[in-house]
């Protein structure tokens, strides 16, 4: 898969799997993000957001680093049909 300039980390592609993601995703929101925004808790890297996803990105070394659902929504949805991710559970 050409994702141009970008490296996926091994946590990247092993959230991706665990999440369904596939490649054409991932590639959409690298190539032709529908948003570009600052992460808000790391400094130097930014979230690109396409579709459900948002693809976290080192700004430095341009390794995708994460690969997250783009709204709270989706993610408790995810959580709620697995019932917890990492052993954290689905707190309301």
């Amino acid at each position: 898969m050409d994702i141009g300039k970008y490296q996926l980390s091994q946590h990247a592609i092993q959230r991706a799997l665990d999440m369904g993601v596939d490649g054409y995703m991932i590639r959409q929101a690298l190539l032709h993000p529908e948003n570009v925004r600052p992460q808000y808790n790391y400094q130097g890297r930014d979230c690109f957001d396409w579709g459900v996803i948002s693809c976290v990105v080192d700004r430095a070394s341009n390794v995708v680093v994460t690969v997250l659902w783009r709204t709270a929504e989706l993610w408790e949805q995810d959580i709620s049909n697995a019932g917890e991710y990492a052993g954290r559970k689905l707190r309301r």
